[in-house]
């Protein structure tokens, strides 16, 4: 399996749909699946994704929690859904987002293939707001780094979340001290790839679609994913 398209949710009835008719709608050349955890939701949403899963049992795999579970808010259902993951790279993919680019998956996995030295990659995303109260707008500013650093990384939230790919074989899991952390928006628990670089592929190729009690997966856990073990010595130091 090349791609595993990692999605979480909670009461997303309203979205969950056009989030995975735009994976579902990529155009590539290799494997890839979805994998959905759900926590606990108690509107639709489960029973959209039964639907959508029994009209493509060969892509969707569904990871249905009975009751939400305990933590801090979508936690947990991500690292399950993270284990539950058997592709080569994870992409991630909030479920009241989609893409809008059908080459995205394409155009990001011939990056990193091209680029060893690079963990992940992540491109801009177009901001809108689900009541249309806001103006739209473009999360990565005009002059974002075509190579970012761990540095880079410490300073903000330089990643849109459904923007991001990265190679699923670099991390070893949580550590011990990551699940007794009641604030998990930034930074999150570190990884122990050795390879750094944090790239951005010019190009919008998807939308974020912001709603209330919305919270971003990346803002909590993306961060393992691209820190090697020198990230702790910097945080005990």
């Amino acid at each position: 399996m090349k791609v595993s398209v990692l999605i979480t949710t909670h009461n997303r009835e309203a979205f969950i749909t056009q989030t995975i008719d735009s994976v579902l709608m990529q155009e590539v050349n290799f494997d890839y699946e979805i994998v959905v955890g759900d926590d606990g939701s108690t509107d639709h949403t489960r029973e959209i994704l039964v639907a959508l899963q029994k009209a493509h049992p060969n892509k969707i795999r569904l990871l249905l929690h009975e009751k939400k579970l305990e933590g801090a808010p979508g936690k947990l259902n991500f690292v399950a859904t993270l284990a539950a993951c058997e592709g080569e790279y994870v992409a991630l993919l909030d479920s009241d987002d989609y893409w809008t680019n059908i080459h995205k998956l394409q155009m990001q996995v011939d990056f990193l293939e091209s680029h060893p030295e690079c963990a992940i990659c992540f491109h801009n995303v177009l901001a809108l707001a689900d009541d249309g109260g806001l103006e739209p707008k473009t999360l990565c500013p005009p002059d974002q780094k075509e190579i970012s650093t761990l540095e880079d990384l410490l300073s903000r939230n330089l990643i849109p979340t459904c923007s991001a790919l990265f190679r699923r074989g670099q991390f070893d899991g949580f550590p011990e001290w990551y699940f007794k952390v009641v604030v998990v928006d930034w930074p999150s628990s570190p990884g122990s790839t050795e390879i750094e670089d944090i790239c951005f592929t010019p190009g919008g190729c998807s939308n974020k679609v912001s709603c209330a009690g919305d919270s971003s997966l990346v803002g909590r856990l993306v961060s393992c994913f691209l820190v090697n073990r020198r990230f702790l010595d910097v945080l005990k130091h």
